[in-house]
């Protein structure tokens, strides 16, 4: 989140492609401010576990240098994003499009600032057609921040937004 030095992270693109920590925005189309994970620093099967660093100047902080709370939920998005990102790079397929179309009961029980050094796990855990569920959390050390449960759209093949029934 913010400014963001990467020169530790390999690049997606490496040979050694397969190699854990890889930086998010080279695994997500968000770019920017916009990419609030720094790095994939695990992939499983259904599950991944990303790294942030809340950064000042960050456009998710608030005056008094706290997260806010609405970006807990695009952490865990873009932590299985980039999940999806690392299989398709290692896989050499296409790209696909994904959405977050929904958001169900999600629990802050803490609040990050700038400077904090977070950890955000989401796990797929159940799929429909092009339909997810994931449930995810953002950590700063043992203490949970937020979690919950995100529905997420991923178009494959000729299907549009337009064509699925959201």
């Amino acid at each position: 989140m913010g400014e963001k030095n990467m020169s530790d992270i390999p690049d997606a693109a490496a040979p050694d492609s397969e190699r854990l920590p890889k930086r998010a925005e080279d695994l997500i189309p968000h770019g920017g401010p916009m990419c609030v994970i720094d790095a994939l620093t695990f992939a499983g099967e259904k599950s991944a576990e990303s790294r942030v660093t809340v950064r000042e100047g960050s456009p998710f902080l608030r005056r008094d240098g706290t997260v806010e709370e609405t970006v807990f939920v695009e952490m865990i998005a873009q932590c299985i994003a980039a999940r999806n990102g690392y299989d398709t790079a290692k896989e050499k397929r296409k790209s696909q499009e994904g959405y977050l179309v929904g958001v169900k009961s999600l629990k802050v029980t803490g609040c990050a600032r700038a400077g904090d050094i977070l950890t955000v796990k989401a796990a797929k855990y159940a799929e429909y057609g092009g339909f997810g569920v994931i449930e995810g959390s953002v950590w700063r050390e043992a203490e949970v921040l937020a979690q919950g449960e995100l529905k997420v759209l991923q178009i494959t093949g000729n299907v549009s937004v337009s064509d699925a029934q959201v």
